[in-house]
C-alpha cells in the first residue's frame, strides 16, 4: 500500500466526512427530519475512499470495487440543491438521469474478471496511452451548478429566511449559508477547471486531482460542521417553530407571519387565483415558492382557519361586488359565482350564507333597500 501526504488527506477527510454526516444523519432521524445534506457529505466520503481505494493499492487486492463510486459523485449535487430548496417534487428524479448513464455506462465493467478490470484500468491510466477526457471530472462541475443552484434558491427566499429569525445574530448565520454554498460553488467549479487545464496539458491526473478534492471535501466538512454546531438549519418554517411556536408574540403576529400573509394577500390581488374553480393548496405555494405545510400552517396561524376557507372568502367578497354591478343584471346568480371560481349551486349558496348570513338573493335585496334609503332623491 502506498502512503504520501495526499493520500493522508484524502483518506482523513473522507472519514472526517463520513463521521460528521452520519452522526448528524442519525440525529436528522431521531427528529423525523430528512437531511438530504448530511446523506450528500456521507456519499462524498464514500466516493473520496475510493480515490485513496485506487491510488493506495487497494486497488490491485481488492479489484471488486472498481469505480462503483462513478454513480454516487451525480447524486451529491441534487441532493445539495433539495437540501437548499426544502422542498420535492415527482419531477426531480429527473436530476439523477446522468447518475442513471454512468451507472449504465460502467456497468459492463461490473460483469468482467478482477483480472480484467486490473488490466482495463491500468490500460486507460497508463501514461503512455492516456488520452485526455474531460468527462472524468464532470462530477466536479455537478456538484458547482447544483451548489450555485441551491446558493440562487436560498438568496430568492432570503426576504423570508432572515424574517424568520427575530434576532440579528441568526439573520447572521442564515446569511452565512447562502455565502458558504457559493464557496462550495466557487470551489468545485475551480478544481473542475483546474483537472481540465491540468489533464489537457497531459500531466497524468492522478498527480494533481488529490489538491482538488482534498479541497473540496474539507469545504463540505466545514459546511456540514458550521450547520451541526451552529444549529443551522436550511428548514426556515423549524425557525418559526423554535423561536416562536404559536407564530405571534403578546398575542400579535410574528412579522415573518405578516410577511408571508401580505405575500399570499397580494398574489391574490394581483393573479385571482382564487377565481380558479379546482385552485389546490401546492399551487399557490409553488406561486409562493414556499411549501404547502408552510403556506397551511401560515393561513392557520394568522386567519384562524384553512386554506379553502380562506379561499372562499375572497371568493365570497368578489362575489358581493359582482352581485351588485349593473353590468352583471343580465347574468343568472349561478354565472356570477361560476365566474368567482365556484363550481356548484350548492357549494356557492352554503359557503355565501357562512360569511354574510344572507342567501344572495337576501344580499341583492338587502343592498337596493340601503342605496334607496340613502338617495338624496329619497323623500
Amino acid at each position: 500500500m502506498t502512503v504520501d501526504i495526499y493520500n493522508i488527506t484524502i483518506l482523513f477527510a473522507s472519514f472526517s466526512a463520513f463521521n460528521i454526516g452520519l452522526l448528524h444523519l442519525i440525529q436528522s432521524v431521531k427528529r423525523k427530519k430528512l437531511n438530504l445534506l448530511s446523506i450528500s457529505v456521507v456519499l462524498l466520503a464514500i466516493c473520496l475512499f475510493s480515490f485513496f481505494y485506487e491510488t493506495s493499492g487497494l486497488l490491485k487486492q481488492y479489484p471488486a470495487f472498481l469505480w462503483v463510486q462513478v454513480p454516487l459523485w451525480y447524486i451529491i449535487g441534487p441532493l445539495i440543491y433539495f437540501h437548499a430548496r426544502q422542498k420535492l417534487k415527482w419531477q426531480d428524479v429527473f436530476h439523477f438521469l446522468p447518475a442513471l448513464y454512468y451507472l449504465i455506462i460502467i456497468f459492463p465493467i461490473f460483469q468482467i474478471s478482477n483480472s480484467e478490470k486490473l488490466s482495463y484500468y491500468f490500460g486507460i491510466y497508463d501514461p503512455a496511452n492516456y488520452q485526455p477526457d474531460f468527462r472524468q471530472y464532470l462530477y466536479l462541475l455537478s456538484i458547482s451548478l447544483y451548489a450555485f443552484w441551491g446558493y440562487y434558491c436560498i438568496r430568492k427566499r432570503f426576504s423570508l429566511y432572515s424574517m424568520y429569525a427575530s434576532n440579528g445574530a441568526q439573520k447572521n448565520r442564515n446569511n452565512k449559508t447562502t455565502w458558504i454554498l457559493l464557496g462550495l460553488g466557487i470551489l468545485s467549479g475551480s478544481s473542475f477547471l483546474f483537472s481540465l487545464i491540468m489533464d489537457y496539458s497531459l500531466n497524468y491526473f492522478v498527480q494533481f486531482d488529490y489538491i482538488s478534492l482534498s479541497l473540496l471535501a474539507l469545504s463540505i466538512i466545514f459546511l456540514q460542521t458550521y450547520f451541526t454546531y451552529s444549529g443551522i438549519d436550511l428548514n426556515y418554517s423549524e425557525y418559526l417553530k423554535q423561536e416562536n411556536p404559536n407564530g405571534s408574540q403578546n398575542g400579535k403576529p410574528d412579522a415573518s407571519l405578516i410577511l408571508l400573509m401580505e405575500r399570499l394577500d397580494h398574489l391574490m390581488k394581483e393573479e385571482k387565483l382564487f377565481r380558479k374553480q379546482d385552485l389546490k393548496i401546492n399551487e399557490v405555494a409553488d406561486a409562493l415558492n414556499i411549501s404547502m405545510h408552510e403556506l397551511s400552517a401560515g393561513i392557520n396561524q394568522y386567519h384562524q382557519n384553512n386554506f379553502f376557507d380562506y379561499i372562499n372568502r375572497l371568493r365570497v367578497e368578489e362575489l358581493k361586488v359582482s352581485l351588485l354591478n349593473p353590468a352583471n343584471d343580465h347574468l343568472t346568480l349561478f354565472a356570477i359565482a361560476n365566474a368567482s371560481g365556484f363550481n356548484s349551486s350548492s357549494s356557492f349558496y352554503r359557503v355565501f350564507k357562512k360569511y354574510t348570513q344572507l342567501t344572495p338573493k337576501q344580499f341583492i335585496d338587502q343592498n337596493k333597500i340601503e342605496n334607496k334609503l340613502s338617495s338624496p332623491l329619497n323623500p
